[in-house]
């Protein structure tokens, strides 16, 4: 598997529009391909989780706050249509 995977290293850095011939080729590379963006994107999320900090209480209070009255905002415009399309009889 290394010897291949050797193999594919240079076609894998060409930057070119053929398609390739051999399919288990094809196969083998765009597992690789899929491989390397999936580690990276776990770096990236592990980057993300050290940064992140545990909210102080008023960080906490302030967004709970925010989103409690989002929801009621929301739910008083559902509100507000359901009572015109029930008085219009729609």
């Amino acid at each position: 598997m290394e010897k291949i995977l050797d193999q594919l290293q240079p076609i894998l850095q060409m930057k070119t529009n053929k398609l390739f011939i051999n399919t288990n080729l094809f196969i083998i590379s765009t597992r690789r391909l899929y491989y390397m963006k999936l580690k990276e994107r776990l770096q990236d999320y592990k980057r993300v989780l050290t940064v992140a900090r545990k909210p102080t209480k008023e960080e906490f209070r302030r967004s709970s706050k925010v989103s409690i009255l989002g929801i009621i905002f929301i739910g008083a415009i559902g509100f507000i249509i359901f009572i015109g399309f029930k008085l219009t009889g729609i």
